[in-house]
């Protein structure tokens, strides 16, 4: 804001971001959820109650997709269900999605995928260790993660694969 006032000072700001969201002091700061196009609109008044209004036009870019999740791992915990656990490589991301397949014997072929949404454990600093547990059922899964935020999508991990069982004994698995 170079704003002025040749005879008097300016008394009040009134910012509006084009995308609903207003300010009321002289520099706020501002972000946008999403890229787009955005007018600015700001109202000035003077001590003296006079007031003009400028606009300007803004172009907001996305912002760069999330570093690719690595290190995945994924285990059996005997039980019926897969603990998965993988490096967060980036500190963008608001969540990770995964992507279960299944097995299917009978067809000798991978099951659709599913894909599970896992919110974040902590404050998504890079280098962090990221874990789930998946209610997968016994079977053969491979899962793959990626990381997403500000829109946008990173690259999927490379496949890794679990044999889940849902109860030992001493003489077998199953």
């Amino acid at each position: 804001d170079a704003s002025g006032d040749g005879d008097g000072v300016i008394g009040a700001w009134q910012w509006r971001f084009g995308d609903g969201a207003t300010a009321s002091s002289r520099t706020p700061a501002h972000p946008y959820a999403g890229a787009g196009i955005y007018t600015v609109e700001l109202t000035v008044t003077d001590d003296r109650g006079a007031q003009t209004t400028a606009l300007q036009t803004i172009s907001v870019d996305a912002p760069p997709a999330p570093a690719t999740p690595d290190g995945l791992t994924a285990t059996d915990n005997r039980n019926g269900t897969a603990r998965l656990a993988w490096r967060d490589a980036s500190s963008t991301e608001t969540a990770f999605e995964l992507q279960r397949e299944t097995w299917n014997s009978r067809t000798r072929s991978w099951r659709a995928s599913t894909t599970l949404a896992v919110p974040i454990a902590g404050d998504a600093s890079s280098g962090e260790t990221e874990t789930f547990v998946d209610n997968s059922g016994a079977g053969t899964h491979h899962y793959r993660v990626r990381a997403s935020g500000g829109g946008n999508f990173s690259a999927w991990s490379a496949w890794v694969q679990v044999s889940v069982t849902t109860a030992c004994t001493s003489r077998k698995c199953r």
